[in-house]
């Protein structure tokens, strides 16, 4: 999706109303989609760890949320809300980066149409996974309320996944707290 804003389309600074928080614009347009809760693929640190470090937010998403997310997206750059760059180098993924009205901070956002992070290259349906997704509302202290998460069980599977598909090292420090994190949850549980 690529948009020219002519002068009229462009809000002046009075007009322009930048988000507070890019976390909570994406929440928000996750919340106001009619498409349902995009599935957090990975929990996610705080806030500030998030920022610090750099992090993305991996989402699954169907094909019509996606749409009604870049929809929502397109929507308040024009309002001033925010600056959106849109990539997608294969059909399995669509990286949506947002930016603040003055460039200071970003927000990187894969919106995973397909799962295809698999030793054989076999794709798994992400209609299939919302099947399973566990709803928001059960997500205690989410850092993004407005989304739903997989099982535990099935989320270790797609890291493990993850990790092996791309050659990751298990040790790194990042790797080894998720797995460490979902396997006790998984004890927990």
């Amino acid at each position: 999706m690529h948009a020219t804003k002519t002068q009229s389309q462009c809000p002046t600074k009075s007009e322009q109303h930048p988000a507070p928080d890019l976390l909570s614009l994406l929440n928000e347009w996750i919340g106001k989609n009619r498409s349902g809760p995009a599935i957090l693929l990975r929990a996610l640190p705080s806030r500030e760890v998030l920022r610090a470090l750099n992090q993305d937010v991996d989402l699954l998403v169907t094909p019509d949320q996606a749409s009604e997310l870049l929809r929502l997206a397109y929507e308040d750059v024009l309002k001033g809300r925010c600056h959106v760059q849109i990539e997608s180098r294969h059909r399995c993924k669509i990286q949506l980066i947002l930016w603040t009205t003055d460039t200071s901070e970003k927000l990187s956002v894969d919106l995973w149409l397909e799962w295809n992070q698999t030793l054989s290259r076999r794709v798994i349906s992400t209609t299939a996974l919302h099947e399973i997704r566990t709803p928001a509302t059960e997500i205690p202290d989410a850092v993004l309320p407005n989304v739903a998460k997989l099982p535990d069980d099935i989320e270790l599977a797609l890291l493990i996944l993850h990790i092996v598909t791309k050659k990751r090292k298990v040790v790194s420090a990042m790797n080894h707290r998720r797995l460490l994190q979902l396997i006790q949850s998984l004890e927990a549980g």
